[in-house]
């Protein structure tokens, strides 16, 4: 088996210069979980936020994404589409717990819902690193036998792999905040210049929340949401920090155009698995050679 420069897709993609395209879990189950792991999807998101928080299931389904054939083919241990989870807690509830047991089950990242203060992203950072982990802020993740099965890799070498990209360069795990309150938004430019930025590996907008938190709720495309939204890219941008956002359900053309057009490096999640919009996306992207 060679060695891949990355095991996370999502990170090496980043580190291209290249669009992340992704599909997304509600319901999950384990057809969804072979269906997805056969597509040109780079990741698949389930979202344990706004559905059960279903361990067992959650393991079920990382196993049944797994085909041997495929890893004997394309002959690396880098998973075709790298699975990645939507944590139950918001960011300040310091719930370290979930992201243990998210992290033990075997995915490759994790998106954080309500970013609002550079605390929050202290305690998720630490939350999902171990105390062996080179630099600050220090990590208090234990050990366990499972994850590393999953990957492919000894007890020892993915305790050192295990990390947060960008904090540490090898790293393979990646938090994606999303900023989704007046509060996250305001806070947003001195998070990143306290350190946010060489934390965080991408950053999305929920652009649904927000738009309850500013008084229009489900009016994404309201005039302040909109201006909230260039207030995002602009701090991002500034800080060089990849971003991005999920598309409506529609996945028309006209959604992907604007995603591409705003800089989005990070798409979807895609909840339909709308593969004539991965194809348009993939296009659009400039991926679609590949």
């Amino acid at each position: 088996m060679k060695e891949t420069l990355r095991l996370n897709r999502i990170i090496e993609l980043l580190e291209q210069g290249k669009t992340v395209i992704g599909a997304g879990f509600n319901n999950f189950g384990i057809g969804d979980a072979i269906r997805v792991s056969r597509t040109d999807y780079d990741y698949c998101l389930w979202d344990m936020e706004h559905n059960d928080f279903d361990f067992t299931n959650l393991r079920t389904c990382l196993q049944f994404m797994l085909d041997r054939r495929q890893i004997l083919e394309r002959n690396s241990l880098q998973p075709k589409v790298t699975p990645i989870a939507r944590i139950t807690a918001d960011a300040s509830e310091r719930n370290s717990w979930l992201y243990k047991l998210l992290l033990d089950a075997g995915v490759y990242g994790i998106m954080v819902p309500h970013l609002d203060t550079i605390d929050d992203l202290l305690s998720t950072v630490q939350a999902c690193r171990y105390g062996c982990a080179p630099g600050e802020p220090k990590g208090h993740r234990g050990l366990s036998d499972n994850p590393h099965r999953y990957w492919g890799l000894g007890p020892e070498e993915y305790t050192q792999r295990a990390d947060l990209w960008p904090l540490n360069a090898e790293g393979e795990l990646i938090i994606i905040p999303i900023i989704e309150s007046v509060k996250g938004l305001e806070n947003l430019k001195s998070i990143l210049k306290d350190g946010g930025s060489r934390m965080i590996g991408c950053l999305t907008i929920g652009l649904g929340d927000l738009s309850v938190d500013m008084g229009y709720p489900w009016q994404m495309k309201h005039p302040e949401v909109q201006g909230a939204k260039r207030r995002f890219l602009e701090i991002c941008r500034e800080f060089d920090v990849p971003y991005g956002g999920a598309l409506p359900d529609s996945g028309s053309k006209t959604d992907i155009e604007t995603a591409i057009a705003d800089g989005y490096r990070f798409i979807g999640p895609d909840s339909n698995f709308n593969l004539n919009a991965l194809a348009l996306t993939r296009k659009l992207a400039g991926r679609d050679k590949e």
